[in-house]
């Protein structure tokens, strides 16, 4: 499963994801994208995925593309509510997903960026990520949820903003550290 790490403070935004494609353990492709930039009028944001990336002629990367391009909002967190809804509806829906087992339709969007008056954001739209027991679920929900977090004004010139998605047993964070295993 994929890592993607996403560090940000008042001046910049970086979005780290690895491009390898697995199945099963098996190296599918090594040069995948899995990252793409997002601009609302309200927000500019990095955004990755973890999880399914391809199954049949479903590709991820496609697919999330495809879905942001027709919402009907320009506001950032109007889009991750229409984004988790969509994909809600879609993964059920869908002849090809709903035939999946659970275990294989895991997926996670990451965004990363600056909204409004240039706070940090990060939003996390996940169908098996447990952000109460921070865990990794071996299947998923039935829905996607949403996770967003946006920075405070006044604590914004010392904020520092680290965050994590996917393959979270790849790391443990000790003190004020990030050790990669």
């Amino acid at each position: 499963m994929t890592l993607i790490i996403a560090l940000a403070n008042q001046e910049y935004v970086i979005q780290i994801a690895d491009r390898r494609l697995s199945s099963n353990g098996t190296l599918v492709d090594d040069e995948s994208n899995k990252s793409d930039y997002l601009v609302t009028d309200d927000s500019q944001m990095l955004f990755g995925f973890t999880g399914l990336a391809e199954f049949g002629t479903f590709k991820t990367r496609r697919w999330i593309l495809d879905i942001l391009s027709k919402s009907k909002s320009n506001e950032i967190r109007e889009v991750f509510e229409e984004l988790a809804e969509n994909a809600t509806e879609y993964f059920k829906s869908d002849n090809l997903l709903k035939n999946i087992p659970r275990k294989h339709k895991r997926l996670s969007i990451m965004f990363t960026g600056f909204v409004g008056p240039w706070l940090i954001g990060n939003c996390i739209i996940t169908n098996f990520q447990d952000f109460e027991s921070f865990i990794d679920l071996p299947e998923c929900f039935d829905e996607f949820r949403v996770h967003p977090v946006i920075s405070n004004l006044s604590t914004l010139p010392e904020a520092t903003f680290v965050q994590r998605v996917g393959a979270w047993g790849a790391m443990f964070i000790h003190s004020d550290l990030i050790y990669c295993a």
